[in-house]
């Protein structure tokens, strides 16, 4: 079980996201558009771990959107499922390399690569499963070249 302190309101982690959006926009100009929709406003007052939404969304723009020429979008979307809380955050930028499908996680960590070491993933989905363990998580479908979606599934609390 978490305590109080690792958990924040949907709509108080949205508005941290939105705040960092909007950040990137400014940074980006044309190149970035973002968009928000909870089909259920009761789920605002639902709990979820702090900056999961943030990390996702983060991975969205700097290893999506930024690496590519184009504009390119990132929708999150909230809803709510017979498990609980299903928090969906797509792009429509480069993809993971060599990808086509399923992602699995946790990924592996490459040194090498500064700029791609997948921590923050890998730290949100040990937190998820930590927190909740099974059904519960996160999981990635991802084309290079295409984009990606995160699919994070939490109880409603």
């Amino acid at each position: 079980a978490c305590n109080g302190d690792e958990l924040i309101s949907i709509e108080k982690e949205l508005q941290n996201a939105k705040f960092y959006l909007d950040l990137q926009k400014y940074r980006f100009e044309d190149r970035l558009n973002y968009f928000i929709t909870v089909q259920d406003s009761a789920l605002l007052q639902a709990k979820i771990p702090k900056l999961i939404l943030q990390m996702i969304v983060e991975n969205a723009v700097v290893h999506g959107i930024e690496p590519q020429w184009e504009p390119g979008n990132v929708c999150v979307d909230i809803s709510r499922t017979e498990q609980g809380i299903c928090i969906l955050v797509e792009d429509d930028g480069v993809g993971f390399k060599g990808c086509d499908g399923a992602v699995e996680l946790p990924l592996p960590v490459r040194d090498a690569d500064a700029n791609h070491n997948h921590v923050a993933l890998n730290n949100a989905y040990q937190l998820i499963s930590h927190f909740y363990g099974a059904p519960y998580g996160i999981s990635i479908l991802s084309r290079e070249g295409a984009g990606t979606r995160v699919t994070i599934m939490v109880p409603l609390t």
